[in-house]
């Protein structure tokens, strides 16, 4: 092989090298270019996830709230209905207001879902309320 055919064949096998370098190269830019797209999809898609989880979160907090203050009032009256049994101690405990029917409307103005943390600590409260006036 002459000096010249060396030099056709070196520049021949850079020329492939160098396109198949290059098609490596385009290759590559469009994964990358695929992975920061699936990236940014993903960015936004957390933004939004955080966005309505934030803002369940303010609604919980609201009603968390909500509840509080239920249960603040369930309490009054239960002080309320306590001090009016003490003042009554003479009383017979059939001459007291009908507890139960008392307890439902109280728990009904709560207004909450029967299952509620909030519901059936209430209702246990007056239950255990209710026990110690009829007792």
């Amino acid at each position: 092989m002459t000096q010249a055919e060396l030099e056709t064949l070196k520049q021949r096998v850079n020329d492939e090298t160098l396109t198949q370098v290059r098609h490596e190269k385009i290759d590559l830019e469009k994964k990358l270019q695929a992975k920061h797209s699936e990236l940014v999809n993903q960015r936004y898609q957390f933004a939004d996830q955080i966005k309505q989880l934030t803002e369940h979160n303010e609604s919980l907090r609201r009603q968390l709230e909500s509840v509080g203050k239920q249960l603040k009032a369930v309490n009054d009256e239960l002080a309320d209905l306590e001090k009016a049994r003490s003042h009554s101690s003479d009383q017979n405990v059939s001459e007291l207001p009908d507890l139960k029917e008392k307890r439902d409307r109280v728990l009904a103005e709560l207004r909450l879902g029967k299952q509620a943390p909030g519901y059936k600590a209430a209702q246990k409260a007056l239950e255990h309320f209710i026990k110690l006036l009829e007792s």
